[in-house]
């Protein structure tokens, strides 16, 4: 499995339909920010260390979190692509009784 094939798996994995995945990915292809890889994202990743998807993987995961807040921003897979910060304060925020109503917690 080449980077490609394997990106495009995790986000479809991480809740996206294949034509999100697959305009997520032509979005990442397009970007500036791994053309050091250039035509070697189309390599078998085992002929690299793990820390090179990582890497790819980060900057694919803030490629999508654009493209859902300009498409879709309320997909229920939005979370997944958080980094850490984000996630805890969405978090936070999801889960505090909205204001007017009652909470399910009994003191």
């Amino acid at each position: 499995m080449n980077f490609v094939e394997r990106l495009t798996k995790e986000l479809e994995d991480s809740g996206m339909f294949p034509d999100q995945a697959a305009e997520v990915m032509k979005r990442f292809l397009a970007e500036e920010s791994h053309t050091t890889m250039g035509q070697r994202v189309y390599e078998p990743t085992d002929n690299y260390p793990n820390g090179v998807y990582n890497v790819l993987w980060v900057l694919c995961k803030a490629v999508a979190l654009k493209y859902i807040d300009e498409t879709c921003p309320r997909a229920w897979f939005r979370p997944v692509f958080l980094g850490p910060k984000e996630f805890a304060e969405w978090k936070a925020n999801a889960l505090r009784p909205k204001e007017g109503s009652e909470s399910c917690v009994q003191a």
